[in-house]
C-alpha cells in the first residue's frame, strides 16, 4: 500500500499555481487511480480527464468537501453502533485511504464484509470493471 497523500494539499497546490482545469483534472485523476491503471489504460485515464475538465468544478466547494473528509473521524465505538450490513470495497494501492483504514472499518463494524482489489487505487469500481 502506498503512503497516503494529503489530497487537499496536492490539489490546492495545483490550483494556487494557476494551472488550467485540464491540468487540475489530470492531477486529481493521478491521485484517484493506481499508477499501473494510468500506465495500462491511458485511453480510459484520458477519458476521465476529459470528462472532469469539461465541467470545471467549483474549487472552493471541492476543497471544503475534502477538508471535511479529512477532519472527520469515527471511533471504534461509533462504528460498533452500525447495525446495517456493510460492504467495504477498497483497492490496496489507494493513495488517499491506506488499507489500514479499510481494515479498521472491517474490524469495528459488526458483520462487515470486504472486497479488496489487488493493485487498484481509490476507484476500484472503474479500475477493475
Amino acid at each position: 500500500s502506498p503512503n497516503p497523500i494529503n489530497i487537499f494539499d496536492a490539489l490546492s497546490g495545483v490550483v494556487k499555481m494557476g494551472h488550467n482545469y485540464r491540468e487540475i483534472a489530470e492531477t486529481f485523476n493521478r491521485i484517484m487511480f493506481s499508477e499501473s491503471f494510468v500506465h495500462n489504460h491511458p485511453d480510459i485515464f484520458q477519458s476521465c480527464v476529459d470528462i472532469l475538465s469539461s465541467k470545471p468544478p467549483r474549487g472552493r466547494r471541492y476543497m471544503r468537501q475534502w477538508k471535511a473528509c479529512e477532519q472527520h473521524n469515527l471511533s471504534s465505538s461509533d462504528l460498533s453502533k452500525i447495525k446495517q450490513k456493510t460492504l467495504v470495497v477498497y483497492g490496496d494501492h489507494d493513495k488517499i485511504f491506506p488499507t489500514t483504514e479499510s481494515e479498521f472499518l472491517i474490524k469495528h463494524i459488526p458483520n462487515a464484509k470486504e472486497i479488496k482489489y489487488e493493485g487498484a487505487g481509490h476507484l476500484p469500481m472503474i479500475e477493475c470493471a
